[in-house]
C-alpha cells in the first residue's frame, strides 16, 4: 500500500520478543527464566548476553512504552571528516 509505513526488521523481532517475553511473565515464569527460555527458542540457548538484552529491552518498554532508539548506522547527515571535500 502506498504511503504506509513498514517497521525495519529489527523493530519487528524486538517486539516478537516483548510480546514472548511478556506471555511468559503472564504464565507466572518469572524474568530471568522468561529470559532463558526466549534465548534457547531464537539462540538455542547460547548466551547470558542475549537473556540481559532480552530483559533490558522488555524494561525500557516497560517504562518508556516505545522500543529504544536504534543508535547503529542509517544516518546520511552525520558529520564525518570522511565527507568533507577538502581532506
Amino acid at each position: 500500500m502506498k504511503g504506509t509505513k513498514t517497521l525495519p526488521l529489527s523493530h519487528v523481532n524486538q517486539l516478537i520478543l516483548i510480546r514472548n517475553f511478556a506471555n511468559l511473565q503472564l504464565k507466572g515464569i518469572g524474568r530471568i527464566q522468561a529470559s532463558l527460555q526466549i534465548a534457547h527458542q531464537w539462540h538455542e540457548g547460547e548466551g547470558i548476553h542475549f537473556t540481559r538484552k532480552v530483559r533490558a529491552l522488555a524494561r525500557h518498554y516497560q517504562v518508556f512504552e516505545q522500543l529504544p532508539i536504534e543508535r547503529r548506522g542509517g544516518r546520511e547527515n552525520v558529520l564525518s571528516p570522511l565527507k568533507d571535500e577538502r581532506l
